[in-house]
């Protein structure tokens, strides 16, 4: 499926996995679940995906975070925290792009994970590692009981990771943020089309 969407439609449903990824960390946070879905913790692993939409593959997967783009776009927010995750992913992909050293630092990590078992401890420790010495450290809100459990704070880091991974694969696919505002419309009007296929 993913691989017959258009460049524009693949962008925007990279888009909506950035989403997603911020919602699972709201989640994580606030006990509502206590595992991120594997194919999240999958994404982070896919670097060596010649078609990045298979990095959205299936499309269903992704219902949530089409939806909180959606109301996003339109100037609704479910959650202001949510929102604040968004924005805060695509500034660390940013600062990520910047720092070449870290960026192959992160591939290597990644590399050397996909010689192993993959998961959530591992991509933790891969965020540690790397993401968490950018210099802009994102402020996870939520349960206080919840977010002291070792096991909590191991998957919102990967869920973390996760969604960079995403916002990376937004930017290669020639997401920018002006896109936001000025096709908003448009990107409304796949999301859409996306949340029925």
């Amino acid at each position: 499926m993913n691989g017959s969407l258009t460049p524009f439609a693949q962008r925007t449903l990279a888009f909506s996995a950035i989403c997603h990824a911020a919602a699972v960390v709201d989640d994580l946070a606030h006990g509502r679940i206590s595992t991120p879905p594997r194919y999240l913790v999958e994404g982070i692993f896919t670097q060596g995906q010649a078609d990045l939409a298979e990095v959205f593959s299936p499309v269903s997967n992704f219902r949530t975070g089409i939806g909180i783009a959606a109301d996003l776009l339109s100037g609704r927010l479910r959650s202001p925290q949510q929102a604040r995750y968004v924005a805060q992913l695509m500034k660390l992909a940013t600062l990520l792009k910047r720092d070449q050293a870290m960026v192959g630092r992160l591939r290597s990590l990644l590399d050397q994970a996909l010689a192993g078992e993959i998961g959530s401890r591992v991509a933790a420790d891969i965020y540690r590692e790397t993401i968490s010495k950018l210099g802009t450290r994102i402020q996870v809100t939520g349960a206080a009981d919840v977010l002291q459990q070792t096991a909590c704070a191991e998957n919102i880091r990967a869920v973390l990771l996760a969604g960079i991974r995403f916002a990376w694969a937004w930017y290669q696919l020639g997401g920018r943020q002006w896109q936001l505002v000025f096709q908003r419309g448009a990107m409304r009007k796949v999301l859409g089309e996306l949340a029925v296929s």
